[in-house]
């Protein structure tokens, strides 16, 4: 069972059994610094590591205020590309939408 204290994102859901895909989920208002911490310090779980080492990951932030492509938003794909190349980051605003 996952336990984490500390920075986690609001949702983790994984797709089949076992886990093909893992939607790593971050609701913010408009500090998208802290939703990319979040996201990253639950990647980083040693424990969702070695459970996800097979599965795509994706991670998700929606905003409620924040440019699509915005360069601030570009640095962070950038960043959590060169921490975890297999795993992708999308921004939102308000809503997102994903087709499993």
């Amino acid at each position: 069972m996952f336990n984490h204290r500390g920075k986690k994102c609001d949702w983790l859901l994984e797709i089949d059994d076992p886990c093909s895909l893992a939607l790593y989920i971050e609701l913010k208002g408009k500090n998208i610094e802290q939703a990319y911490d979040q996201l990253l310090s639950t990647l980083n779980h040693s424990y969702l590591q070695e459970r996800h080492k097979k599965s795509k990951k994706e991670c998700y932030i929606v905003a409620s205020r924040v440019p699509k492509a915005g360069t601030n938003v570009q640095v962070y794909q950038a960043r959590l590309k060169q921490a975890h190349p297999e795993v992708s980051l999308k921004v939102r605003s308000m809503k997102a939408e994903i087709t499993i």
